[in-house]
């Protein structure tokens, strides 16, 4: 199709007529996940004195820029789209470029400049009277607050996204809201109610037709699986989503779905395929200049190895996983760098600095509102406190422990809990015989 398009623009005068139907063909090649940006570049060579006409190729190039991974390109377009829609007087144009921009700014961690542009990018579609654009403006505002640990915001930003894109009869918008508001439920240790936001969203985006969407629900739910402890149903789900997302050309979720088969086969204590998978995941999150998805990465290398009792190699992964993800500005990913740390030291017989570890740890844990991380990390100071003979610390530290992991339906984790409890429980009669 792709060939048949070019050689019918080359076989007729190019008008404006031809280099709209250029920047349509361009936005419905992203649709389909397979962005060309040929045509795009040929259009603008033909445009004739329309900074309107010219803005809309210069943006859509920037869309096609932003897909592959080419953040700096795709600033660069937008910014020059927005000048010349500005100079077309084109509201809404404008508001497209702000609105893009945001999104550019958030995937680069500038958190502050992307909120100022969506909120921007807000007035101007409401200005214009577009709900469509407003919708996706608040659900981007939303993603700001998620990334800022704003649950309640964000969770409201969503919904109220939501609201406005059934107005707007957007499937697709509606169907990542929901996608979204899933995120918040699991980030909040609600795992039901998460797998049936994941679901509904994952109807929406096979009605739309939207594969980039489906791959990350299922992606999602594999996430919600491997919660569950249900490997089985993880693994296949991950794989399922690599596929589509190779369908679609997105390395960076290509990227979340290796690592994710990777923390399968971890649990399944495949290290040598676990380290694999890890490795190969930190090659394309740097392809997609993702630093919280390779620092994550960077951690998992380090439990491979903390699990090989390889302790030097895992201490120098976890503290470069703490520098990525303070660069990232990722208070819970910094949170688990520093209890694996505090496992290391553990291990090291450096109680001091594993005491110190874990405390600051469960501080991280609190502060991004992380209950299984905070259960994880009591669990870690309860085993602690045993070991120490501390046992009324360590059993006040178990059990909320327990209490957390339950409510997040981590059995594996809640089996630890009541296994250190019962040698708590050992120790007492010991203690009581001297």
């Amino acid at each position: 199709m792709y060939a048949v398009f070019v050689e019918t623009c080359k076989n007729h005068r190019v008008n404006d007529t031809v280099v709209r139907a250029c920047i349509y063909y361009t936005r419905w090649s992203l649709y389909i996940g397979n962005p060309v940006e040929e045509v795009i570049m040929f259009a603008m060579k033909n445009v004739v004195e329309s900074p309107g006409l010219l803005a809309g190729c210069h943006s859509a190039l920037a869309d096609v820029y932003f897909w592959c991974a080419k953040v700096d390109e795709a600033q660069a377009s937008f910014e020059y789209a927005l000048q010349l829609h500005r100079q077309a007087h084109d509201v809404l144009g404008e508001a497209y470029d702000v609105q893009k921009l945001g999104e550019v700014q958030l995937q680069q961690d500038k958190l502050d400049e992307a909120q100022a542009s969506f909120e921007h990018a807000l007035q101007l579609h409401r200005q214009a009277h577009n709900v469509q654009g407003e919708a996706y403006d608040v659900q981007n505002l939303g993603k700001v607050q998620f990334q800022q640990d704003k649950l309640d915001e964000a969770q409201a930003s969503f919904e109220h996204a939501l609201q406005l894109h059934r107005q707007a009869h957007d499937v697709l918008g509606e169907a990542n809201d929901i996608q979204k508001l899933g995120e918040v439920q699991f980030q909040q240790g609600k795992l039901d109610e998460a797998q049936a936001s994941f679901e509904h969203a994952l109807q929406l985006h096979r009605q739309a037709h939207g594969v980039l969407g489906e791959a990350k629900d299922i992606q999602k739910l594999g996430k919600v699986q491997l919660q569950q402890d249900k490997l089985d149903e993880a693994q296949a789900s991950f794989e399922h989503a690599l596929q589509l997302h190779r369908q679609a050309h997105d390395v960076l979720g290509e990227a979340k779905d290796i690592q994710k088969l990777g923390e399968v086969k971890l649990r399944q204590d495949k290290l040598y395929e676990a380290q694999a998978f890890f490795e190969h995941a930190v090659q394309l999150h740097r392809q997609a200049h993702d630093v919280p998805g390779e620092a994550y990465d960077v951690q998992k290398l380090g439990v491979v190895q903390l699990k090989q009792n390889k302790l030097d190699k895992a201490q120098a992964f976890f503290e470069h996983a703490v520098q990525l993800h303070r660069q990232a500005h990722d208070v819970l990913g910094e949170a688990y760098d520093v209890q694996s740390l505090g496992e290391v030291q553990l291990q090291q017989d450096k109680l001091d600095e594993a005491q110190a570890s874990f405390e600051h740890a469960l501080q991280l844990h609190r502060q991004a509102h992380d209950v299984l991380g905070e259960a994880n990390s009591s669990q870690g100071l309860g085993y602690f406190n045993l070991q120490q003979d501390n046992l009324q610390e360590a059993e006040l530290c178990l059990n909320h422990a327990l209490l957390l992991h339950q409510q997040s339906k981590a059995f594996s984790h809640e089996a630890t809990d009541l296994r250190l409890l019962q040698q708590l429980s050992v120790r007492k009669q010991q203690l009581s015989l001297i």
